[in-house]
C-alpha cells in the first residue's frame, strides 16, 4: 500500500521524537545505554514493519521496563 503513495515530502512526515521525549523513563539512571526516545523510535519502526509483541519479547525487549 505504501508503494502506491509514492515518496513523501518532508512536510508530510510526522516526527515522533517530540512525543516520545515526553514519556517518563521508568529505568534507573545507572546502566542506561540508550535513551528511551531512541528505544521507542526503534520499536515504532518495528511495529510499522510488521513486528508483533510476542516476537519483541523473544528478542529481549521484556526487560526494558
Amino acid at each position: 500500500m505504501l508503494a502506491k503513495l509514492g515518496p513523501l515530502d518532508p512536510g508530510q512526515v510526522a516526527d515522533l521524537r517530540p512525543y516520545f521525549d515526553r514519556v517518563p523513563d521508568p529505568r534507573s539512571r545507572r546502566g542506561r545505554w540508550y535513551s528511551l526516545t531512541a528505544i521507542l523510535l526503534v520499536c515504532a519502526c518495528a511495529v510499522v514493519a510488521g513486528a508483533e509483541y510476542r516476537r519483541a519479547r523473544q528478542v529481549g525487549c521484556e526487560g526494558l521496563g
